[in-house]
Formats: C-alpha cells, sequence, structure tokens
C-alpha cells in the first residue's frame, strides 16, 4: 500500500506538472502542483492533498540522499487550508445498529457485517479472510482469524500493528468450515476488496 502510494503521487506530479528537471522545482512549484490538483478535483480532501504531497516529500528526500538535489521543496508545507477538512463520523447508536441488523441483508453480506462489528476488524481485513487463517482447535474453546503473515500468505492490513491475532465472540456464528475465502469480493492491485464489498454494503447503510 505504501508502494502504491509513493508511485501515485509522483505520477500525478508528472500528469500534472509534466517532468520537469528536478533541479528546477522550488516550493512555488509545489504549491502550484496543489492548486492544480484542486482545479481538477475541486472537493478533493485535505488529507488527499497531504498523501500526495507526502509521496513526493519522500521521492525528494530520496533525491537529496543520492546527492541529485539540495533542497525538499515538498518540505513543511502550510497545508491545512487546502482541500476540503476531514469529516469526523458518529458512532452508530443502539437503535441504528438494530435497524441494520433487522434489515434483509445476503447471507455474505450479513456474514461480513457480523464479523466487523463483533472483531472491530477494518473492511478490507474481513472481507479477505481465508479458512486458512481460521483456527479453532489451538486454544479449547477459543476461536480466532490471523492476520499474521505466512510462508503461503502475506495478509494485508494497513501497518505492521494491524497484524494481530483475532478472537471471536461466542454468537458469532460463522459458515461450516470450508476452504479458500470467506467472501467472493473481487480484490484488486494492492490486495484491496474495499471497493466490493463497500459496494455491496454501503448504499443500504447510507440509506
Amino acid at each position: 500500500d505504501t508502494r502504491n502510494k509513493l508511485r501515485r503521487g509522483v505520477n500525478k506530479f508528472r500528469d500534472l506538472m509534466g517532468d520537469p528537471p528536478i533541479q528546477e522545482i522550488k516550493k512555488v512549484t509545489a504549491y502550484t502542483f496543489i492548486d492544480k490538483q484542486l482545479e481538477i478535483t475541486p472537493n478533493a480532501s485535505n488529507r488527499l492533498i497531504k498523501d500526495t504531497n507526502w509521496a513526493l516529500s519522500k521521492f525528494f528526500s530520496f533525491l537529496m540522499k543520492k546527492g541529485y538535489v539540495e533542497l525538499n521543496p515538498f518540505l513543511n508545507l502550510d497545508l491545512k487550508n487546502y482541500g476540503t477538512p476531514k469529516k469526523s463520523y458518529l458512532p452508530y447508536s443502539q437503535e441504528e445498529l438494530f435497524t441494520i441488523f433487522n434489515h434483509k441483508w445476503k447471507p455474505q453480506e450479513r456474514l461480513l457485517l457480523s464479523i466487523m462489528i463483533t472483531t472491530g476488524m477494518r473492511l478490507n481485513e474481513a472481507g479477505t479472510l481465508t479458512w486458512d487463517r481460521f483456527n479453532d482447535t489451538e486454544f479449547q474453546g477459543i476461536r480466532y482469524f490471523s492476520l499474521l503473515d505466512t510462508n503461503e500468505e502475506v495478509v494485508a492490513t494497513k501497518n505492521v500493528g494491524s497484524k494481530r491475532i483475532i478472537p471471536l465472540h461466542p454468537d458469532l456464528v460463522l459458515p461450516p468450515k470450508g476452504t479458500g475465502r470467506l467472501f467472493n469480493y473481487k480484490i484488486y492491485e494492492g490486495h484491496s476488496c474495499a471497493i466490493k464489498a463497500g459496494n455491496a454494503i454501503n448504499p443500504t447503510l447510507n440509506e
């Protein structure tokens, strides 16, 4: 995910600003780059602006270490007033949760939501689960999913700290143990199924 974020940032700069000599890129160039992003996507979030700037800052930090440039023009920019501010989301109330789970979900989506609410797993973590990561024999009476990497599989998590073992609540009903993945949401580059899984549940949740 980090590699993809770095690549996207550098590619976006090249697409919007051309391919100028790196020694000619100054702080004013960095701010002009932000303005061009907002011309194309006026509602771009402040977080996206910061992420893109972070990618370019990392790139120029690398160039400095190699001796290609003397300064990093993307370092210490004042970005707080660019893009739309971060939105704060309120947790669902108990009444809203009853409404959500009273909905006639398809079995796959009900299972996905049930795993997420009882474990705290992120959408992509739950949506890419495989039965190889399920264990109900190591500890008597305790079921869990493992998000730890193995020799056979590298698990897609947000960061290293997210690689963990997740015990399952006794009331969580799983289908009979099988093989392969629990869900059939398409996985895209970066080992993410969040787009397809989100498309399956978010319209109803928003409603």
